[in-house]
């Protein structure tokens, strides 16, 4: 659901964050990578971005909520809920702007930091969530 959104978004934290997306999914071990869906095994550092939603008004607007789940390196938290925090300064209350061809009205943080525990390889995770507003062009139609 919405991978232009969702890729748009990606390459919105690319650019304003210490993230890096690569759609093909290949990172340094020093580098945070994006990834669309799960966590992808390495590097350590990583946020995962996921549709979990949307309502329509039947007007055309429509609000799409959207799961950043991020995860640090092992054994160490505070490295999680960095990025999370970087990430919600960038997406907190952002407005008027045009993310993978589509105008969003605004992003609000919906809830979270909500930990999920340590991986197998006792790298923390945390779940962060996003309502993103879009609004659409509606053609007009012809009655028949």
């Amino acid at each position: 659901m919405f991978p232009a959104l969702i890729a748009g978004l990606a390459d919105d934290l690319a650019a304003n964050t210490d993230c890096v997306w690569r759609p093909h999914g290949v990172y340094q071990e020093d580098e945070v990578g994006i990834a669309v869906g799960d966590l992808p095994a390495e590097p350590h550092r990583a946020v995962a971005l996921r549709v979990y939603g949307f309502v329509s008004d039947g007007q055309g607007d429509e609000t799409v909520r959207v799961q950043v789940r991020v995860r640090g390196f092992p054994h160490d938290l505070a490295s999680c809920e960095t990025i999370a925090d970087r990430i919600r300064d960038r997406l907190s209350f952002l407005e008027r702007v045009t993310i993978g061809g589509y105008a969003v009205s605004g992003i609000f943080h919906d809830s979270g930091p909500l930990p999920l525990g340590a991986d197998e390889n006792w790298r923390y995770q945390v779940s962060e969530n996003y309502q993103i507003n879009l609004v659409r062009d509606i053609l007009p139609t012809v009655d028949r």
